[in-house]
């Protein structure tokens, strides 16, 4: 199933034809990874699709796009987004996570597009917010390797010079 949420700003339009790209990646068989890993399933469920999900699905992997770079009206990188409470020098991607990543990375290898996780601190106290300020990025290569990692402030994610 693609559901599609279309960007549509003066500057960022996904076309049809971007669109197809992701639909036929995934038509054409998304490699999986078929080792077991262990999560445990979120303390709170963000929406009623996620309670379907869970009642309705079973045990499998379900990944979502949280983000998509789109430059010159092309998609160049789908990127997770993560969040939270730990220190952005000392985070890093959970192993507990690499399910849900190697899909989908495995979708972009067949997209031809790059994958990269984006991580944000989200603080606790005193009072609960994220703080975007500054943004950690992992790249990963073809072989699902970080290869690079860097933080970059908000203004520079943003205008795309990361």
């Amino acid at each position: 199933m693609i559901i599609c949420h279309q960007l549509n700003t003066k500057t960022n339009i996904i076309s049809g034809s971007e669109v197809s790209r992701l639909s036929v990646a995934i038509q054409s068989g998304v490699p999986v990874n078929n080792q077991s890993f262990a999560k445990a399933i979120n303390d709170k469920e963000s929406s009623a699709y996620h309670k379907w999900q869970r009642a309705s699905l079973g045990n499998i992997t379900v990944s979502d796009i949280d983000l998509i770079r789109i430059q010159n009206q092309q998609m160049q990188c789908i990127m997770e987004l993560k969040r939270s409470y730990i220190d952005i020098q000392s985070w890093r991607p959970f192993d507990k996570d690499k399910a849900n990543f190697r899909l989908l990375h495995n979708l972009c290898m067949s997209a031809r597009l790059d994958f990269v996780i984006a991580y944000n601190v989200r603080h606790k106290a005193p009072t609960f917010f994220d703080d975007p300020s500054q943004i950690k990025l992992f790249y990963y290569d073809a072989d699902f390797t970080i290869t690079q990692e860097k933080i970059v402030p908000l203004s520079d994610f943003l205008a795309l010079n990361y």
